[in-house]
């Protein structure tokens, strides 16, 4: 058998002692907001739950948890992508 060198490759460091922020980067709304998004079927195809039905389940307006959603998804993306979510065209 034949050694073989790996190069590990480092593509974020997250600060675990932040309680703002968590893996990822997403705030702690966020993450709720995403974790009740999925349980709850609103990613499939087609939707179980409506973005209204999931908002009044979080106790916030639609238009709080659209926001959330849509800076969850930015940031996890850009995480994934290995680009920064700041500087993307908006």
């Amino acid at each position: 058998m034949q050694a073989r060198e790996l190069a590990p490759t480092v593509r974020s460091v997250v600060d675990s002692a932040d309680e703002s922020t968590g893996r990822r980067g997403l705030t702690t709304p966020q993450r709720e907001a995403l974790a009740c998004a999925v349980r709850h079927g609103y990613f499939e195809i087609p939707r179980r739950i409506s973005l209204e039905e999931l908002a009044a389940e979080l106790g916030v307006t639609h238009q709080a948890l659209s926001e959330r959603l849509r800076r969850a998804s930015d940031t996890l993306a850009a995480a994934e992508l290995g680009v920064d979510a700041d500087s993307s065209a908006r």
